[in-house]
């Protein structure tokens, strides 16, 4: 019997939850976290504040939610490592670009420069932004190449050090000269350094 109830979850609702995150990743890489303002994600995503806060609770949820959601779109690049016709190689390469996109964006890399600066006064915004982001790419990273690992793609290693010495390779003191220069990196070039920083590791840690 149609009761004319409206299920949860339904698909208007979900284009709202999009909306109010896109809207809180433009404010909270725009303004970094404490300038942010809810009134204002409020107001571009056509939601009310009450519902932002009956949805996300706090805004620490929201920011997580926020740099949870960026770290799934960079994560998809990894295929299910039992798919067939999966290449190590490229499923490496494929992460290395779509970091290289991310991280050189303008607004990606101020946002970053406000987080460190926050987390001198709020160290709980810090780990927070770590929980949500770095450490759970690190995780994902280092499942893939477990993975590697069980199926003889590479010999059997620390695979969270191996993630820790491929981010290296690919970002190398780029990114992190970036971080404190009026210019920011070439993208182009830290691009076409990825195959290269993926083969160099896979020489050091191929079976």
């Amino acid at each position: 019997m149609d009761t004319g109830k409206k299920p949860r979850h339904r698909p208007v609702d979900l284009v709202k939850r999009e909306a109010i995150l896109d809207a809180a990743r433009d404010e909270f890489f725009t303004h970094g976290f404490a300038a942010a303002s809810i009134e204002t994600i409020a107001a571009v995503s056509g939601v009310s504040k009450v519902t932002i806060y009956n949805r996300f609770k706090t805004k620490e949820t929201l920011f997580a939610a926020v740099v949870e959601r960026q770290c799934t779109m960079m994560s998809a690049v990894f295929v299910a490592p039992d798919a067939p016709g999966t290449d190590l190689r490229q499923q490496l390469i494929a992460f290395g670009e779509t970091m290289v996109d991310f991280l050189t964006q303008p607004h990606v890399m101020r946002f970053e420069r406000r987080i460190g600066a926050e987390a001198e006064l709020r160290p709980e915004v810090g780990e927070l932004f770590l929980n949500a982001g770095p450490r759970r790419l690190r995780r994902e990273l280092t499942a893939l190449l477990e993975s590697a690992v069980s199926k003889g793609t590479i010999r059997p290693c620390d695979c969270e050090m191996a993630a820790g010495h491929l981010y290296g390779l690919i970002c190398g003191f780029d990114m992190f000269f970036a971080r404190f220069s009026e210019n920011g990196p070439d993208p182009h070039q830290l691009q076409q350094q990825v195959p290269d920083a993926v083969d160099r590791f896979l020489d050091a840690y191929g079976d």
